[in-house]
């Protein structure tokens, strides 16, 4: 975290290969650490709107050229972004006992937005639900809107990370409140969808030949 001029705080994101996840060395960590400064700049600017409400505020990115200690004089090129400093908790430091059940269904109502979501990326504020560290954000189906009834129905499983926050029938409230979004879950969605669920798992793991 650092202060401008104007006094305003700020955070700077950095993006350095060493930290980044790598799967287990079986992807390159320089371009992992591409790919994600590269996935967070883009969602920020797409998602403009949100700003300031959903997401922080985004001032620009920097790219800084660092020297290599060596016998070399080699220096190496990091990225960065600058966005707004959020006081409030993130989710996962929370307690779900401090929250009633309406407040905590709003909150994972909230969450419906985004795909793949972890409490570590979820800030709870005064104003709501403020996602950060967009670069693991990627489409299922690019231009193909995938309703909540397909993405986070029971059978897939991706509540598991929330299960502290749920104590409720899921799949029961689920279809109460967004099941006027069947009608867009077409049978080559559902297909495409399955497909592309399966491509991805398949992609996260090592080559056994």
């Amino acid at each position: 975290m650092t202060q401008c001029k104007s006094g305003q705080q700020v955070v700077a994101k950095l993006y350095i290969f060493i930290y980044m996840d790598d799967d287990g060395f079986y992807t390159n960590p320089f371009l992992v650490a591409d790919k994600e400064y590269t996935n967070e700049t883009a969602a920020y600017q797409a998602l403009s709107g949100l700003q300031g409400s959903k997401i922080p505020l985004y001032y620009r990115t920097y790219s800084l050229d660092i020297p290599v200690p060596g016998p070399k004089e080699d220096k190496r090129s990091v990225r960065l972004i600058l966005i707004d400093f959020i006081p409030e908790p993130f989710m996962l430091e929370a307690e779900p006992c401090g929250f009633s059940q309406e407040a905590r269904q709003k909150i994972m109502k909230s969450n419906m937005s985004f795909c793949d979501l972890h409490p570590r990326n979820i800030m709870l504020t005064d104003r709501g639900t403020v996602f950060i560290d967009l670069g693991d954000i990627d489409q299922v189906i690019p231009g193909m809107y995938i309703s909540p009834l397909l993405w986070w129905r029971e059978a897939q499983d991706r509540t598991y990370r929330f299960e502290n926050w749920i104590e409720w029938d899921w799949q029961r409230w689920l279809e109460a409140k967004f099941g006027y979004t069947a009608a867009t879950i077409k049978p080559e969605t559902h297909e495409r969808f399955l497909l592309s669920s399966l491509a991805k798992c398949s992609n996260s793991l090592p080559s056994l030949f």
